[in-house]
């Protein structure tokens, strides 16, 4: 196996600790956001390949809660706390994105992975 795969195995494992039903999609929007941290979400949405509303639950669900709520029970699940959102001044209709300490210590440990052979 070469080492280029072994370190996108390495990567989708760190990211399976984190949350076994963690999307593709979803761990790309968190790459994004974490790439363009304290950009706005529809500035993450430009740089994506899915809608605003795809990209807005992505967020959501990578926060403290998730859209969703909880198989047989009430209100929403919670979520991993790695992204948080803040009305953005000039405009409060928008939103900014940024990690939280979890998805910064997240961030860093797949970037020792992906620094390493």
């Amino acid at each position: 196996m070469s080492d280029s795969l072994a370190k996108a195995l390495r990567f989708i494992k760190e990211l399976q600790k984190l949350d076994p039903s963690l999307t593709i999609a979803c761990a790309h929007t968190l790459l994004l956001a974490a790439k363009h941290e304290g950009r706005t979400i529809s500035y993450i949405v430009k740089q994506s390949s899915v809608s605003k509303s795809t990209v807005c639950r992505y967020i959501q669900d990578l926060g403290e809660t998730r859209v969703l709520k909880r198989v047989g029970g009430k209100g929403p699940a919670a979520g991993p706390g790695l992204l948080i959102t803040r009305d953005q001044l000039e405009d409060r209709r928008e939103k900014e994105v940024f990690l939280t300490a979890r998805g910064r210590a997240l961030m860093a440990a797949i970037e020792e992975i992906m620094g390493r052979p």
